[in-house]
């Protein structure tokens, strides 16, 4: 069996290490980022069995929680919200004032889930979740609209290039799919749920640190 998590968890420790180095100016948004997003890898249990069953190796904390899941999500966290920047060696997003309950929104829609109030699986579920998030945020953020879709496209290419490495080479990774529970919809052989998932995201994840330092910061001037 193949140990894809561990191998995709080092992979984004390397990424965000060079990230960490590059942009000293980024290196606080990178760790926030990092920190917030660790717990979202809490999550796994919620897509054992539905989304996918994972047939390579893991290292468990409780039955389907996995140590790579919450490692993951920390380095996923950090390179997501950073990527553009560095890539485009931009500096930090102008915010226009928007209030941080703004991006209460997605994480709120998708506690509606556990009441069954719409037709939909879990995933499907997390990405409605976000890209409704992530619009009305994208909104109070017009002046910044374009560079936080293209943060969404390089994460998603990013994301993509390395999950289709491993889809072609390990052979364990196509298996664990629930692919009765997904819409059947295939790119390049995968799931359309992962691409759309890693968009959807990306956009909501890219301005977070800003949203939430600048407020706070404006109060303290205030």
């Amino acid at each position: 069996m193949d140990y894809i998590y561990f191998y995709g968890t080092i992979i984004g420790c390397l990424l965000w290490v060079v990230f960490f180095q590059l942009r000293k100016d980024l290196r606080k948004k990178l760790v926030f980022s990092s920190i917030l997003c660790a717990p979202l890898g809490l999550s796994e249990v919620l897509f054992v069995p539905h989304y996918w069953i994972p047939q390579f190796n893991t290292i468990s904390i409780y039955e389907d929680l996995f140590v790579e899941s919450i490692l993951f999500c920390f380095f996923l966290g950090g390179i997501v919200s950073v990527l553009f920047q560095v890539v485009y060696k931009q500096q930090l997003l102008d915010t226009q004032g928007t209030n941080p309950l703004v991006t209460l929104i997605a994480p709120l829609l998708f506690f509606t889930y556990f009441f069954k109030l719409f037709p939909l699986n879990l995933m499907h579920y997390v990405v409605f979740s976000l890209l409704i998030g992530s619009t009305i945020t994208i909104f109070f953020m017009r002046k910044m609209a374009v560079k936080i879709l293209i943060s969404g496209v390089l994460n998603t290419l990013l994301y993509s290039a390395f999950y289709l490495t491993f889809w072609h080479t390990m052979s364990s990774l196509p298996k664990s799919y629930q692919y009765h529970n997904l819409s059947g919809f295939m790119v390049f052989e995968i799931p359309i749920e992962e691409y759309l998932w890693i968009f959807s995201f990306s956009i909501y994840w890219t301005p977070i640190y800003e949203i939430w330092t600048n407020y706070f910061a404006k109060r303290k001037m205030a």
